[in-house]
This record gives C-alpha cells, sequence and structure tokens, in this order.
C-alpha cells in the first residue's frame, strides 16, 4: 500500500483508524483528480472511523488522539480531535478523558470543548436555569440555535435570549418567539 502517498503511516492501520477499503477508495480518487491536500483524505478517515462505530475502547479513544495531536496539519488534526469529542457514544468517563486532553491541541479548543459538554448536556437532560445560563454565557450560536428549538424553554429564557443572543437572527426570532401568543398561550405579553 502506498500510505504514505496520502500521508498516512503505518500507525493508521496497525490501530485500526484507516479503514482499508476507504483507503483503496482514496487511493483511486487521488489517482483520479489528484487532490494534492492529503489532510482531506486523513480527515475523511478519521470521520468515517467516528462515523462506524457505536462504542469505542479507551485504547482505540487513545489512538486516535495520538494521530490527531501528530498529524502534520495540526489544525486539521486539531479538527478531527473535536469531531471524536462530539460523538454521542461517548460515555461520560470517556468524555472526561477527552475534554482534559484537548488542551494539549492548544487553547483554541476550550471554547469549543465547553460547547461540546454543553451541547451533550442538552442532550441527555432538561433544561434547566443553570444550564441554560451556562449556554447563554458563553455566546456559541451553534448553542443559541438548539436553544431556540428547544420545547421546554419558558418565557423568561426566550427574553434572555433576545436580548443575549449570539447574533441579530438569533436575538431577533427569540424575540418573535417570546411574543408568540401560539407558543405561550394567554401568558404572551403584547
Amino acid at each position: 500500500m502506498e500510505l504514505h502517498k496520502l500521508g498516512y503511516d503505518e500507525k493508521w492501520l496497525a490501530y485500526q483508524i484507516l479503514d482499508p477499503e476507504l483507503f483503496k477508495q482514496q487511493c483511486q480518487a487521488y489517482e483520479e483528480n489528484g487532490d494534492s491536500h492529503t489532510e482531506h483524505y486523513r480527515y475523511a478517515a478519521f470521520l468515517h472511523w467516528i462515523a462506524t462505530r457505536a462504542a469505542a475502547p479507551d485504547e482505540a479513544l487513545n489512538h486516535f488522539v495520538e494521530l490527531t495531536l501528530s498529524d502534520p496539519d495540526s489544525m486539521m488534526g486539531g479538527s478531527a480531535f473535536i469531531q471524536l469529542l462530539s460523538a454521542s457514544w461517548l460515555t461520560d468517563p470517556q468524555f472526561d478523558l477527552l475534554s482534559r486532553r484537548a488542551q494539549e491541541l492548544g487553547n483554541w479548543t476550550t471554547d469549543k470543548v465547553e460547547r461540546v459538554a454543553l451541547m451533550r448536556r442538552l442532550r441527555t437532560g432538561g433544561l434547566t436555569p443553570s444550564l441554560f445560563r451556562d449556554c447563554l454565557q458563553l455566546e456559541d450560536s451553534s448553542l443559541h440555535e438548539i436553544l431556540l428549538k428547544r420545547s421546554d424553554m419558558d418565557q423568561d429564557m426566550m427574553k434572555a435570549l433576545a436580548e443575549h443572543g449570539a447574533n441579530k437572527r438569533i436575538r431577533n426570532l427569540a424575540k418573535q418567539y417570546s411574543a408568540s401568543k401560539k407558543r405561550w398561550g394567554d401568558a404572551a405579553q403584547p
């Protein structure tokens, strides 16, 4: 195999992160279009690995992290790491371990890890006032979009989002929703 042509090394196969069938397809695509941005192939392999499992042992996660940290394209490796951190199949202890390891990629990961942690909390439970405050304080448009769609937002939360949403679109929608008689019934304020 011509692993090095696409920027892979033997660890990708030894750790079973690179699917041999995907690699075969990537080699064919490389020959046909000659995309010299080999990080695209490695990123696709990372995403494929994440998408094709329902769970992973800690050792496999450590191997994945090792490959992201050693990748010649550190930004792509960091993005793949954040995608792993976002995997819904991670157990809480695995998520905690990976969250701590994120600092190895640099300080740029802090807000991204916090966003993923809040999204996990939103997926697994109800919207408490404390969780809402944490989401609002991060000023992250992805989180605020999720909040807009939640049925457990109360009118006061919606008004706070209308005032402090991450962008104008979110603030405008939250303002409309907070005034909606249909959404809040008779409790809506004109």
